[in-house]
């Protein structure tokens, strides 16, 4: 853990659109910001005011966030045609939480994040921004029916808060910088960060498998969305069938969701009998064993920030073929890139890792060797200094 100085203890607002389970007035997040991410800013501020939305879940075993110096402050759902007639509320309540407070931190896209953003420029508040989407591709693929409509008026209100940002913390290396340009100091902080890689000689004459061969496929993704790719995939699977007659080609669904119009799918393809769901696997442990015994992942999304999955396979050396799209090209070689909803391309991709052995090696070498840069403690360093650089932000105004 990253251990800051503490002069005085301060109060910081983190905010975002983060729906955190609710239980007898304690919260707990299922995915994305648990307790040790929210620690972070306890660790560097003193007290973290953390401004988010929750949904109530009686019987939910997911483990209760327990610190007293973090407080949850849920809004209104305002992502809505109903919500919208409230956001005026809502701005006023998150108003008075950033006026008491001695910094924010808005994670975008997300209109919490705008209204607190908005609240720190009206309050004086010095105000750093974490980019960790593009507001317009969120809106599109992953938002509610009004997700089109707002698109454009997100994006551009995004765009010009982070312009003005004295403190802006990207995920990505270069593509959100490009989408979301600032005029203040720039550090960048994946939001993956990994706990360990497989040591290289593991992978080193780790295939002595031909073509015709078994071969796992693998694809990380929830199936109750369409932008992860999976018809991207199963389409290509058949095509696979077609070119490798010998091989026995398995592709495997890690995610949870409803797997029924897939398994439609599959079967109108014919490779029903090479496609499994394996509905969620837990992370660490469970998730590198499965990893470990996956040969390929493919990750043909339309959409990506970033990709967790595809930093995860490479940490343990896996080749990924994944699409060309948001951050994704900062992580593999143009070898390994094809386009969107192209499934022929993913297939000769695929199809020329498994026919080359040495191929396959150099790029799961090459995967291996990049993924250091996302290992834990290189990243907090960065974090670190953008947190004393906030802290000096805010003696700045004192």
């Amino acid at each position: 853990m990253t251990t800051f100085p503490q002069t005085r203890s301060l109060r910081c607002v983190f905010a975002h659109d983060h729906i955190f389970v609710e239980r007898q007035g304690k919260f707990a997040s299922r995915s994305g910001l648990p307790h040790s991410v929210l620690a972070r800013y306890a660790d560097a501020f003193g007290e973290v005011d953390v401004i988010c939305r929750s949904r109530t879940e009686a019987e939910s075993t997911v483990p209760l966030i327990i610190d007293p110096r973090v407080h949850f402050y849920p809004m209104r759902n305002v992502r809505s045609l109903e919500g919208l007639r409230e956001i005026g509320q809502v701005a006023s309540a998150i108003s008075k939480i950033v006026k008491r407070a001695d910094c924010v931190i808005a994670r975008l896209p997300s209109v919490i994040g705008l209204l607190s953003a908005a609240a720190s420029v009206r309050h004086g508040k010095p105000l750093a921004v974490e980019v960790v989407g593009n507001a317009w591709e969120a809106n599109i693929y992953h938002g509610a029916r009004i997700g089109p409509i707002i698109a454009p008026i997100e994006h551009l209100i995004c765009k010009a808060f982070v312009k003005r940002a004295k403190i802006s913390i990207y995920i990505t290396t270069d593509y959100l910088q490009r989408v979301y340009p600032t005029k203040g100091h720039v550090f960048v902080c994946p939001n993956v960060q990994i706990d360990e890689i497989v040591p290289a000689d593991r992978v080193k004459g780790r295939l002595v498998k031909s073509a015709s061969s078994k071969w796992i496929f693998g694809l990380v993704g929830s199936l109750d969305v369409s932008y992860k790719g999976h018809e991207t995939a199963i389409t290509a699977l058949a095509k696979l069938k077609q070119s490798l007659p010998q091989a026995d080609l398995r592709l495997q669904f890690a995610g949870g969701g409803d797997p029924a119009r897939w398994e439609r799918l599959a079967i109108a393809a014919g490779v029903s009998e090479n496609v499994d769901f394996l509905g969620t696997i837990s992370p660490g442990e469970p998730m590198r064993r499965w990893y470990d015994s996956v040969d390929i992942v493919m990750q043909p999304s339309q959409v990506e920030a970033q990709g967790r999955a595809i930093i995860e396979a490479m940490s343990r050396g896996k080749p990924v073929v994944a699409t060309r799209t948001g951050g994704i090209p900062e992580l593999i070689s143009e070898d390994c890139l094809v386009r969107v909803a192209d499934a022929n391309e993913l297939a000769e991709r695929t199809s020329a890792l498994v026919r080359n052995s040495a191929h396959y090696e150099a790029i799961a070498l090459r995967n291996l060797t990049a993924s250091r840069a996302f290992l834990k403690p290189a990243i907090e360093r960065q974090r670190k200094k953008a947190f004393d650089c906030l802290r000096t932000q805010i003696d700045s105004v004192n």
